[in-house]
């Protein structure tokens, strides 16, 4: 009777053992996963800014080109102006 409560006993303690290292397995593949995802969703974030400051970038410098544009042709226009009264004072 005592040995087949004891060998009930350790059977029960084997099984006890295997279901937590079971546990203990699931919870490290979880946190591994969770990791895993965490690390996913800042790459995308760290992209995604990366290509946003690629496009405010983009969008600055086609900026700058229309001013130089701007510019350049203001100043074709105040030219001619310039001619075109020296040759009106003639």
């Amino acid at each position: 009777m005592k040995k087949e409560d004891s060998s009930a006993a350790e059977a029960k303690r084997q099984r006890i053992n295997m279901l937590m290292k079971q546990a203990a397995e699931a919870n490290a593949q979880s946190l591994i996963e969770k990791e895993k995802r965490a690390k996913e969703a800042a790459d995308e974030e760290s992209g995604i800014i990366a290509y946003q400051r690629a496009k405010d970038q983009k969008e600055y410098e086609a900026q700058l080109e229309a001013q130089r544009i701007k510019d350049e042709k203001e100043r074709e226009i105040q030219r001619l102006r310039e001619l075109q009264e020296k040759a009106a004072d003639r």
